[in-house]
């Protein structure tokens, strides 16, 4: 049976088919210095459709993969999307209250998902679950909208609609949007050592229908659209894009910050 917290509405209950569909995944290189030994516990938390999960499962074969989700409708996606993957599972539950033994868990990865959580709650968890030699592993995927004008004009967008929204911030389970800096506030935790951040640099190229897509996949679009409402915000949203298509398509540059961080 769900526990309660795992009950609680999620901001994509009713967006996971779309989520999953729309959403980028990460590069390669950024999983490809992962190392597990048969049999070892890889667990994604935060795992919503699965896309990260996945992508663990594909590059540690030998290993155990768990998604733990706590949103009914984003877990049941990544169980449908990920049938006939044979190392990976999902299991309801929530990054404060994770529903992992002791010392068990080989590799602890987050992907795009620690904005939601109450942060210390789980990084003690994760101190739990992890093995003495265990790692844990953040993984961000930021819009380089300091480097884009079509990014820059796609923050103001929401800037100028969604109460509160500033670019570089994130929203937040309270509702409103903070700043983060995960590699600093592992380094100010007795609890964790050796944390180390890597970038990595790419970048993919949208049509105006994945584009409009990509952005509904978004808990900050669903808020635009509420604001604004859906046909207010879909002109602007393609006024955005054909001020800045080439040839009918548009960029979405990416730095993927991962944070390493080992239990002390």
């Amino acid at each position: 049976m769900a526990s309660e917290a795992t009950k609680q509405a999620s901001p994509y209950d009713g967006l996971a088919t779309q989520y999953g569909r729309a959403r980028p995944s990460y590069p390669p290189d950024s999983v490809a210095f992962l190392q597990a030994a048969e049999g070892d516990l890889v667990v994604d938390v935060g795992a919503g459709t699965g896309i990260f999960t996945r992508l663990l499962a594909a590059r540690l074969p030998w290993a155990r993969v768990i998604g733990v989700e706590a949103s009914q409708d984003m877990h049941r996606e990544a169980e449908r999307a990920s049938e006939g993957v044979a190392n990976v599972s999902f299991i309801r539950g929530t990054a404060e209250s994770l529903p992992l033994n002791d010392n068990s868990v080989r590799l602890l990865t987050v992907a795009t998902a620690i904005h939601w959580f109450d942060r210390p709650a789980f990084y003690k968890e994760a101190v739990r679950c992890l093995q003495p030699d265990g790692e844990l592993l953040v993984y961000q995927n930021i819009r380089r909208w300091w480097q884009s004008a079509f990014l820059a004009d796609y923050e103001t967008l929401h800037e100028r609609t969604v109460q509160d929204y500033r670019r570089g911030r994130y929203p937040a389970a309270h509702g409103g949007f903070d700043e983060l800096n995960v590699a600093r506030e592992l380094r100010s935790r007795a609890d964790f050592y050796d944390v180390k951040v890597s970038e990595f640099v790419w970048s993919l190229k949208m049509s105006a229908d994945e584009f409009v897509g990509f952005s509904l996949s978004s808990s900050i679009t669903q808020r635009a659209i509420r604001e604004m409402g859906r046909g207010a915000y879909f002109e602007a949203l393609h006024a955005l894009f054909d001020r800045h298509a080439v040839e009918g398509l548009v960029e979405i540059s990416y730095v993927t910050k991962v944070t390493l961080a080992k239990p002390s």
